[in-house]
């Protein structure tokens, strides 16, 4: 469980990162469809591993208004290579995770039961083409969103 302040930081720091305008992430449940307004991906290095992982995001909401609802996955880095491949979270390095507002200025984050991520991913250009699938379990009852986006970033 994540107080209201670290939600709040956590949050701006997605935010004052720099983002390319056009970036898609959206999500389903049923035919529902969400567009995320925010999105970006990144490469990033651990803190504490000093290991580099591709990391993309979409979330809705803000902390002031506690409706905070972003889902991620992030994969290792390798090289420079494109990648064309398909990941899950039983047989590969995935990471999938959910964070969400709790109603009362807190939020949590939850890791995938499951999780499918299908991805062409250019390190060269930035840009990532993707879905996946994922099974979260929030407060007892199953979630199955299908995501999907279409992510570019900004090459340093």
């Amino acid at each position: 469980l994540m107080d209201n302040q670290s939600v709040r930081n956590t949050i701006e720091n997605f935010q004052h990162k720099e983002r390319v305008s056009g970036n898609k992430f959206y999500w389903f449940f049923d035919d529902q469809r969400i567009d995320a307004p925010n999105s970006l991906i990144e490469l990033s290095e651990s803190p504490t591993t000093g290991k580099l992982t591709w990391d993309m995001y979409g979330w809705t909401g803000t902390p002031e208004e506690a409706d905070i609802s972003l889902y991620s996955v992030a994969i290792a880095y390798i090289d420079e290579n494109p990648i064309d491949a398909v990941y899950t979270t039983r047989e590969s390095n995935l990471d999938c995770s959910h964070m969400y507002s709790t109603g009362d200025g807190e939020a949590t984050f939850i890791d995938a039961e499951d999780a499918t991520l299908t991805l062409k991913l250019d390190p060269v250009s930035g840009i990532a083409i993707g879905n996946f699938d994922a099974t979260f379990i929030k407060n007892g009852s199953t979630l199955r969103p299908k995501v999907k986006f279409h992510l570019k970033r900004i090459v340093p």
